[in-house]
């Protein structure tokens, strides 16, 4: 679990790409070896492909992508087509991921990609993304998967993590909120 902790690590006040693609990274990793089956490979390759796409720009780019928000600034103005504004969407999903203790994993990710995703998709991915729903593990059995003998332990470090996260998606949601940098995203 202590690869996905490194969210609560990232400094705010501008969010290093390099320092948010490491700990998306090893989100993915920590993904493949909990979440199993073809239901969830589609989420999975989405967030895969959100983390190539920002690398990609950052490798292009340069120091015009050091920060997460110029990565965005960079792609022109608010209301205008941009390629990886959308890939930030993705992100506040995860900041529900397991982050209430008492809530079973499919309870959380349905309110997660109901209150973020669900606007942005159409029928085909919704449905896919209902039938992912209907395969989540449940929390007991989720805990097992990961391997800890020590619930209270693994709930500390999940705990870490969905804050850690939460700081990052809340700076990023301020961000798009302020410059009006969601306008022009599409459905799909």
């Amino acid at each position: 679990m202590t690869a996905v902790n490194i969210f609560s690590t990232l400094p705010l006040g501008g969010i290093d790409t390099q320092q948010f693609l490491a700990a998306s990274a090893g989100l993915v990793k920590f993904l493949e070896v909990t979440l199993k089956g073809p239901a969830f490979s589609t989420f999975k390759k989405g967030l895969q492909a959100s983390n190539d796409i920002v690398l990609e720009e950052l490798t292009t780019v340069g120091s015009k992508a050091a920060t997460l928000q110029s990565l965005v600034a960079n792609e022109g103005n608010p209301g205008e087509p941009a390629d990886n504004r959308g890939t930030f969407v993705f992100s506040p999903m995860g900041s529900a991921f397991l982050s209430t203790p008492k809530e079973e994993l499919k309870d959380s990710f349905k309110r997660s990609y109901e209150s973020t995703l669900k606007q942005h998709h159409g029928f085909v991915v919704k449905n896919l993304v209902g039938v992912a729903l209907k395969t989540t593990p449940s929390k007991a059995d989720f805990y097992a998967q990961v391997g800890s003998a020590d619930r209270s332990q693994l709930e500390g470090e999940l705990d870490a993590y969905t804050g850690g996260l939460e700081r990052v998606v809340g700076e990023l949601e301020a961000f798009f909120a302020a410059g009006n940098w969601a306008s022009g995203l599409e459905k799909k």
